[in-house]
């Protein structure tokens, strides 16, 4: 498994031809209450992700888990956005971003 990012919520890895973001404990929290957030966070992630598919193109979410915290989902290969701000047209590119948030905006869904 190769970890691609790790934030304050969550750690995502590269395990195989998919990708898994495991929501971390957060050892500052009463665990039973650390439980119920990182618990609703992640039914929360799993039900937007899978409303935008319908809308914008991300990831499919092949499994969740809530007791184990983690949800597996596919892996869609490609560059950071960030990577290739040099060498990419970027007006084609927000272009289609603000087209994405549009769409995710008129579907009642609200990016973070």
């Amino acid at each position: 498994m190769v970890v691609l990012a790790e934030g304050a919520e969550a750690r995502v890895s590269l395990h195989e031809h998919t990708v898994v973001k495991e929501r971390v404990v957060k050892f500052y929290r009463h665990p039973a209450l650390d439980m119920m957030i990182r618990r609703g966070n992640l039914r929360k992630e799993v039900k937007l992700l899978e409303k935008a598919g319908a809308f914008v193109p991300v990831p499919k979410v092949l499994s969740s888990s809530d007791t184990e915290m983690v949800i597996t989902m596919e892996h869609i290969a490609g560059e950071k956005l960030r990577d290739v701000m040099g060498s990419i047209d970027h007006r084609s590119v927000f272009v289609q971003i603000g087209r994405y948030v549009a769409q995710l905006h008129d579907a009642h869904i609200i990016h973070g």
